[in-house]
């Protein structure tokens, strides 16, 4: 499965959640495992493992983003 995603659906943020997987821990169930915005000029994943603190990735751009 291929998803495309703008800077404009980044800007309002995209929740990813997976059946079966604990994600944020202060989410209402289903847990959110993974969210992808783009912030600040640049665009974060936030992953989720069950625990309070997620770990947040920042993906490197290429110029024609």
């Amino acid at each position: 499965m291929e998803i495309r995603l703008t800077k404009k659906q980044l800007n309002e943020g995209v929740e990813i959640r997976i059946a079966g997987c604990k994600g944020d821990p202060t989410d209402k169930a289903p847990r959110t495992v993974l969210y992808i915005e783009h912030y600040e000029g640049r665009v974060q994943l936030h992953v989720w493992n069950g625990s309070q603190d997620c770990q947040t990735i920042i993906l490197k751009q290429t110029k024609e983003n």
